[in-house]
């Protein structure tokens, strides 16, 4: 298998700031706050989920979010995440989700 390229990471303060905005993210994601959402990006800000198309820009960004707001208890547990820096200046982020919602009164995976 050969030695792996050792990970180029980013600079902690970068990675601490990622770091915030996911957990942000979640948090708003998680209590219904649509605009905190929308908020956390920038105007030109994208967003690609799991079989979905990606939507760029506020106004699409809101489309894509509106209806997956929760109208019950959910979590998104974000773990692991590692920030290395890209030769092009940009970080990258990548992480492990763990989802739960709550249904019929027990907490679901």
């Amino acid at each position: 298998m050969g030695n792996p390229a050792p990970l180029k990471l980013a600079d902690p303060l970068v990675a601490e700031g990622v770091r915030h905005t996911l957990a942000a993210y979640t948090r708003a994601l998680d209590s219904g706050r649509l605009d905190e959402l929308i908020g956390l990006f920038t105007p030109e800000g994208r967003s690609e989920l799991p079989r979905m198309e990606p939507a760029v820009g506020h106004a699409a960004l809101r489309t894509l979010y509106a209806p997956l707001m929760a109208d019950h208890p959910q979590r998104h547990v974000v773990v692991d995440t590692v920030v290395t820096r890209r030769d092009d200046g940009r970080a990258l982020a990548t992480s492990t989700l763990l989802w739960i919602n709550a249904r019929d009164h027990a907490w679901v995976v």
